[in-house]
């Protein structure tokens, strides 16, 4: 059985719009103010960004807007 790959939004990953997800995954989105909990950091083995589009003016997206962003990319990914 195939291990489940954990990816995780964080501030220093790699750019989720070039980001190959593997399947079976858990995608982990932190809340706007304190990000994903350091207790949950540690399952994390892909951490991934959303960098195109934000200029380098923000450091960090509304979680909900960075949860559509990430499952649009997941779900294009899956119809391709």
């Amino acid at each position: 059985q195939p291990q489940i790959q954990v990816y995780g939004a964080l501030l220093n990953g790699q750019d989720v719009f070039h980001t190959q997800f593997q399947r079976p995954s858990l995608i982990v989105i932190g809340n706007e103010g304190n990000g994903i909990a350091s207790t949950n950091l540690q399952f994390i083995k892909h951490p991934i960004t959303i960098t195109a589009g934000l200029g380098g003016g923000a450091e960090s997206l509304n979680a909900a807007v960075a949860t559509g962003i990430i499952a649009a990319v997941y779900s294009n990914q899956r119809s391709s």
